[in-house]
């Protein structure tokens, strides 16, 4: 290292007074430029997306706390129930409501766990997407999982696993 240092300051040395001049500008010129260029706008740049997202963040929870309030609003309203009636099971509920909603394209409903699996063949995706917010939002069951498979164009066959 330090054989190098000394074959650039006889390079410099070398050098007449006028290329000196110039080889400092530039080297100046580097100082300044590289550390602005590669340090200083990528941290500038991070900053402003960072202020974005915190600001959006800060409108998503906005939103969200005016929403929370409308729903506890209309629960106690009695709107939106999101529960069983006593003497009603899962099970029960999600039967009746899904041989009624999708008729023939349920193939089989039975207890699974703490929830309740419901098989169905060729059913129509919307009606299955009108049933399961049907169900969680008359009965608060929510889709544990889901399993699908195209079946033509609209229509699908799978399982579905709700809980409470």
């Amino acid at each position: 290292m330090r054989e190098w240092i000394d074959r650039m300051r006889h390079w410099f040395a070398a050098l007449e007074p006028r290329e000196r001049r110039m080889v400092i500008a530039a080297a100046v010129f580097l100082a300044v430029f590289l550390p602005w260029q590669f340090v200083w706008t990528p941290l500038q740049d991070g900053l402003a997306q960072l202020e974005e997202s915190v600001a959006r963040k800060r409108q998503d929870l906005a939103a969200m706390q005016g929403l929370a309030a409308e729903v506890r609003r209309l629960r106690q309203q009695g709107v939106v129930s999101g529960g069983l009636a006593p003497g009603q099971s899962l099970l029960t509920v999600t039967d009746s409501s899904a041989r009624q909603q999708l008729g023939a394209a349920v193939a089989n409903v039975r207890e699974e766990g703490e929830g309740v699996r419901v098989q169905f063949k060729n059913a129509p995706f919307d009606e299955i997407m009108r049933w399961l917010d049907g169900m969680q939002q008359r009965y608060g069951a929510m889709v544990s999982e889901l399993s699908v498979d195209r079946e033509a164009a609209g229509r699908i066959s799978g399982r579905v696993v709700l809980a409470r």
